[in-house]
């Protein structure tokens, strides 16, 4: 239920955009987010699908080039999956600087496949002022982000968990 809520939270972003009216404009990537927070939450092969749902959802509602984004996005969740595994935890420290990297290695990847597949060819000129801003916006709200899903994620499991108790019927049924 979680990944469908993530989900749609990236179908509303790219439709309203109400991460971008805050800020001065400053919008962090929602699908890179979801990406990353399910590599802390899920298996590596989770981490994957929900990170390749968020590219392919976000691209086709941008009319952008279909694969580029669910292959970066996709990718980014795996290797977030293993970090997380290997070194990361819960120590929020270690979050920043990985963040960072993969905003780099998410931008880069997309950058790198549109130079190689799009008839348009991009320049460095246009990437670095827009990875720049992409990462700045990434460093000051990703984190909120990924505290406000690790909450949401923390109370809707809870309630899941102790939504059905087990009672004792209160009327037994026996013979007489």
């Amino acid at each position: 239920m979680f990944p469908v809520i993530l989900l749609f939270m990236v179908m509303l972003n790219q439709i309203y955009a109400p991460l971008s009216r805050m800020l001065g404009g400053v919008d962090p990537d929602l699908a890179l987010v979801i990406a990353i927070y399910g590599g802390s939450v899920y298996s590596p092969a989770g981490a994957a699908a929900l990170g390749f749902s968020a590219g392919l959802l976000q691209e086709t509602l941008a009319g952008g080039m279909l694969g580029v984004e669910a292959l970066s996005k996709g990718l980014t969740g795996l290797i977030w999956a293993r970090l997380w595994q290997q070194t990361v935890g819960d120590s929020p420290w270690l979050q920043l600087p990985l963040l960072v990297g993969l905003t780099v290695f998410d931008g880069a990847m997309v950058f790198c496949t549109a130079m190689l597949f799009s008839a348009h060819a991009a320049s460095w000129d246009i990437f670095l002022p827009l990875l720049w801003r992409q990462l700045l916006a990434n460093v000051l709200l990703g984190p909120l982000l990924l505290i406000l899903l690790a909450v949401a994620y923390r109370r809707l499991k809870r309630g899941k968990r102790f939504g059905r108790r087990r009672h004792e019927p209160t009327i037994t049924f026996q013979p007489e």
